[in-house]
């Protein structure tokens, strides 16, 4: 395609060159805890190709999902650990976190949900046609220690991703993990070096440019915009060029990508 796409055409869904792909951020976490099974398995049944998640290494050397640095937002580690929901998940050992309730914060129907572990995600998963979009955040570990959990646990898995604001945890990985397919999560415009380091770049949505995913697309790299659980803004993003979008609601993205394919064809 040459022509420029113009408001209410979404270039490539409509010759079917190319179609969005939706990735549930946090799995369907507008409806279901974040970061839990549910969460993802909804998304997954909803239509999302991928399911982002991210993860922290336990205390004794675990893979558990979770955003927050603390257990406190979505667990109820103060009635199970007095005084201790403060401490950073990576003070916590695996049969520790087991112990928590990491549903009921959402609502009585999701109480007694625990916080799944990486082992748990891939067993679930297996066989499924979703990528994997694993978000390592920010922690005092040793990049080096959580690139050989993740080596040792997801290894050369098909269908996974490894994303980070972190340059140094990415790096790491990709060291741990020769080939791995790797993403920059980023607030701005990736440098030459980062266009040149990696595979995929999932950048704020508001702040995404035609210019900016040209310039990503010129070098073979994709696009992933994030968070957006607007309809119209998934809409004019798709219309940018962008090759997915990560959103909280996965049912209503889709759809909408669905009807404005249907729309512009008709």
């Amino acid at each position: 395609m040459t022509t420029e796409p113009t408001e209410g055409t979404i270039t490539g869904i409509v010759d079917g060159t190319r179609r969005v792909r939706i990735n549930g951020h946090r799995g369907q976490s507008f409806t279901a805890p974040e970061n839990t099974l549910p969460a993802m398995l909804d998304a997954a049944t909803l239509g999302a190709d991928g399911i982002e998640f991210d993860v922290h290494l336990t205390a004794d050397g675990h893979i558990v999902a979770l955003h927050d640095q603390t257990l406190r937002r979505t667990t109820d580690v103060e009635r199970v650990f007095p005084g201790r929901s403060e401490e950073p998940v990576w003070n916590f050992t695996a049969a520790e976190i087991a112990r928590l309730d990491a549903g009921a914060w959402k609502g009585p129907l999701w109480a007694g949900t625990p916080l799944p572990f990486i082992a748990d995600i891939l067993k679930a998963f297996r066989g499924r046609p979703q990528t994997l979009c694993i978000e390592l955040k920010a922690t005092q570990i040793d990049p080096v220690r959580l690139a050989a959990a993740l080596a040792a646990t997801v290894g050369r898995r098909p269908n996974v991703t490894f994303l980070s604001f972190q340059r140094p945890l990415i790096d790491a990985v990709r060291r741990a993990i020769p080939g791995a397919k790797t993403a920059l999560a980023a607030v701005r415009r990736p440098s030459t070096a980062d266009l040149d380091s990696y595979d995929e770049f999932h950048l704020d949505g508001t702040l995404l440019t035609r210019r900016v995913i040209d310039e990503i697309h010129l070098r073979g790299k994709t696009v992933t915009a994030w968070t957006v659980d607007s309809p119209g803004v998934a809409r004019r993003l798709a219309v940018m060029g962008v090759d997915a979008i990560t959103t909280n609601r996965v049912d209503v993205i889709r759809h909408e990508l669905h009807v404005a394919r249907w729309d512009s064809a008709g």
